[in-house]
């Protein structure tokens, strides 16, 4: 039983649909040249914390409007549709008409369709802009045109007292400029280029009408910087490559837009030795200590966009002169190249990089502490202390409050109302019994007991939904868990028991207590099966007829290879098993694996293509696992963000 939709604001729908002016090519009585801009210098930015983000794992805002005229000062907006979207999906949806607060005018209304009758009782501006503020919240924007879109939406701020909170945003009108032929597209209007990528919905100079087909459009540019081996968010290009043709929009010169050397050749001597093959690349100090470390597709063609000045992230001026040689490290394929740089990037904590953080900056929840006087209180800690130990949390505070869930953290006078959410049977007392029921739904108490556990995976395919459950021998699972409590599940009755009686505040912060501790106890069961499996041997194609090859021992790459189209697979098999690297697991919850590789062996384990071989036998998942609400931690995550 779920909580009621009131708790779930996955979308904000105040009106009808939507509708929005066709940001074109040229100045046209359509949409001339706004001054928007000139009263509002915006330009595309990149946050420092963004900067480095991997596109595929951004997510976006693709925002549209319509306004009753071209003047973010003088008009005002009538309408707003937005799309969020994340590795090629779409999230949600955000559409609502808006009072202006004015008549619009005869010429507006003929563009777009919306009359004063469609705007009255709308949200006024000040309130549709706060919405669309806290829909897109930690998002990138993205607009066709977006220096007449933000700029609008900043002015609205303005005018109605909300902090402007600066987001990231991308120009798809920009973009085209830089990576498209004109003569390929026709024109770089939104209309034209809908139509060059096949967009499903027509520009209808309706808002949402317009986002998703901006939406389309996006994906289409972003496929064009894959091609060139662009990855992060950073290396989106944010104005037009000089000589770009009819490139009109003027943009404001940030420091993340400055050009790294107006000499190139002066650091070519870092990449001539660098081959054309998938591995990691290191910028090292004058002192040998690594500066900053990513992974490639093509190693030189990508070190080769450092070099030329075509990166254009703002740590680059500030890098390369403190840089005194480029160290690579070939791999066979992308997921080796991912692996070995999280292990390098938690091991050397190089100060450019921003994405990777080490274990010790997580937090656990163990059994009391040896010969403490109070078994039944939990111990939170960055050093997990035993091999139930439950975790791991990003931050000491949900840790604690998750302990309180459980019964097992010391109670408090605010915070979470619920202290003990669990209904414990007599028998499991102390903190590390609870901790271990919890984490062992299916009776295991331990990665050397899975003799109830389900095997994760019949071994022939890996199902796409991520969830790695097999129907195998799980009539004799259910009939083992027929007397056991639901821990999980009875968490998630609280919540809906307080909003069932009217009680929202405090079922909106119990809400998203029992959402991070699923969350977390769901990874915790996924990470300790992959660590606790002797040998799992991966497949993937390649795209190109090819097959990439990878041995996980004990949740570690243990080596990896690639073999061509029309190569001997078994043979190359055979190979990587003979010079797979031995592991030995130690008494900690993971074995030793580090969280780094962990997340990345399983992410890739969860593409569609990937197929385990023989001994993904020995890797198991419990049945009765956090896993089985993913929907509704999903849910509850998306309300706590709206």
């Amino acid at each position: 039983m779920c909580v009621p939709c009131t708790l779930y604001p996955l979308t904000v729908n105040r009106a009808r649909t939507s509708l929005a002016p066709d940001h074109g090519d040229s100045v046209t009585s359509e949409h001339p040249s706004s001054d928007a801009q000139a009263h509002l210098p915006v330009s595309p930015t990149f946050n420092r914390d963004i900067a480095d983000s991997l596109i595929v794992n951004t997510t976006f805002v693709v925002v549209d409007l319509e306004t009753t005229g071209l003047s973010a000062h003088d008009d005002r907006i009538i309408e707003i549709g937005a799309v969020k979207i994340e590795g090629g999906e779409e999230i949600s949806r955000f559409s609502t008409f808006v009072d202006p607060g004015r008549l619009i005018p005869p010429l507006i209304t003929n563009i777009t369709g919306i009359s004063d009758d469609d705007v009255d009782g709308a949200p006024e501006e000040a309130q549709a802009v706060k919405d669309f503020l806290q829909f897109s919240r930690g998002t990138v924007l993205v607009a066709h045109n977006a220096r007449f879109d933000i700029g609008f939406l900043q002015a609205a701020s303005m005018r109605a007292h909300i902090t402007w909170p600066q987001p990231t945003h991308l120009c798809t009108l920009v973009l085209a400029r830089t990576m498209l032929d004109r003569s390929a597209v026709g024109s770089f209007k939104l209309s034209s280029l809908a139509r060059h990528f096949h967009a499903t919905t027509t520009p209808t100079h309706r808002a949402l009408d317009d986002a998703l087909a901006t939406v389309t459009v996006f994906h289409g540019l972003l496929e064009e910087l894959g091609s060139q081996d662009i990855i992060h968010v950073g290396d989106i290009p944010t104005r037009p490559a000089q000589g770009a043709t009819g490139a009109s929009v003027s943009q404001v010169p940030t420091p993340d837009t400055t050009s790294i050397s107006p000499f190139p050749n002066r650091y070519r001597h870092l990449i001539e030795d660098v081959p054309s093959s998938p591995g990691v690349y290191i910028f090292r100090s004058h002192s040998g200590e690594p500066l900053y470390i990513g992974t490639a597709v093509n190693l030189r063609r990508r070190l080769r966009q450092y070099i030329n000045g075509n990166d254009k992230r703002r740590l680059i001026p500030h890098l390369l002169p403190q840089t005194r040689n480029i160290d690579t490290i070939e791999c066979a394929h992308g997921f080796e190249a991912e692996v070995r740089e999280a292990t390098l990037i938690a091991k050397f904590r190089p100060p450019f990089n921003r994405r990777s953080k080490e274990p010790r900056q997580y937090w656990w929840i163990s059994g009391a502490r040896p010969r403490s006087h109070d078994v039944s209180r939990a111990t939170i800690s960055r050093d997990p202390r035993s091999p139930n130990a439950l975790g791991p949390f990003r931050t000491r505070q949900k840790a604690t409050t998750a302990a309180r869930l459980l019964g097992i953290g010391a109670p408090t006078a605010s915070g979470l109302p619920v202290d003990q959410a669990i209904h414990w049977p007599p028998s499991v007392s102390t903190a590390e019994e609870r901790i271990a029921a919890f984490l062992n739904p299916d009776g295991a108490l331990n990665p050397d007991e899975v003799g109830t556990s389900v095997p994760a995976t019949a071994c022939n395919d890996i199902p796409t939904d991520g969830h790695f459950y097999t129907l195998q021998n799980l009539e004799e699972t259910r009939r083992s868990q027929r007397d056991r409590p639901d821990y999980y599940q009875q968490l998630i009755n609280v919540v809906t028991d307080l909003a069932s009686d009217g009680r929202f505040q405090r079922a909106a912060l119990t809400r998203d207590a029992v959402a991070a501790l699923l969350s977390t106890t769901a990874t915790a069961q996924a990470y300790r099966a992959l660590a606790a499996t002797p040998e799992m041997r991966l497949t993937a194609p390649d795209g190109e007829g090819g097959w990439n090859l990878a041995v996980v021992r004990y949740g570690r790459l243990a080596s990896a290879g690639h073999v061509a189209k029309g190569g001997a697979h078994g043979n190359a098999v055979d190979l990587l098993l003979a010079h797979a690297t031995h592991v030995e697991p130690d008494s900690s919850p993971l074995g030793g694996a580090s969280i780094e590789q962990l997340r990345v062996i399983r992410r890739w384990m969860e593409k569609p293509g990937v197929r385990p071989g023989p001994g993904c036998e020995g890797w198991f998942m419990p049945v009765q696992g956090a896993g089985r609400f993913a929907d509704w931690i999903d849910k509850a995550q998306k309300a706590t963000e709206s």
